[in-house]
């Protein structure tokens, strides 16, 4: 049995999360880490959790909170994975993973067709693996899964 630390923020990247979440939960411990909303707290209820600061997005007091947060994570649950699919919060748990030596994979949101996020740019620059949906950003990402 794993355990393993989903990341997103709220809204549609959570909702994404949740689908590859569903297909993880046997044989594994979720622990999610989101943004405080009510459209996280209903959907995320049956799982251990951690509320994440917010806004992210050029927020360098939040982002150093997030980091603490994805420490005290890795700290108290030593976690065999990590699976996000954005935004920024990844970032920080991307590099508590690779810094820890803990298998991260960021998933790149379907609806990003023909360019990258920033997230997976800044995350495949560390050497995080990427899972892309469409074959127009095999050229974005050099350690990208198809």
């Amino acid at each position: 049995m794993g355990k393993i630390v989903a990341v997103a923020s709220s809204g549609g990247h959570l909702d994404q999360l949740l689908f590859f979440v569903r297909e993880l939960e046997s044989g594994n411990e979720i622990i999610v880490a989101t943004f405080r909303k009510p459209d996280a707290e209903a959907r995320i209820e049956k799982y251990q959790k951690y509320w994440l600061k917010f806004p992210t997005n050029r927020n360098f007091t939040n982002n150093a909170k997030n980091l603490l947060i994805a420490l005290k994570i890795q700290w108290l649950h030593r976690p065999t994975g990590y699976l996000s699919t954005g935004a920024a919060s990844a970032v920080v748990f991307g590099l508590v993973a690779k810094i820890h030596r803990v298998p991260f994979l960021y998933v790149e949101p379907i609806d990003r067709i023909l360019q990258p996020t920033l997230t997976g740019k800044v995350l495949s620059k560390i050497g995080v693996p990427i899972q892309i949906y469409w074959k127009s950003q095999l050229k974005s990402y050099r350690n990208c899964r198809y």
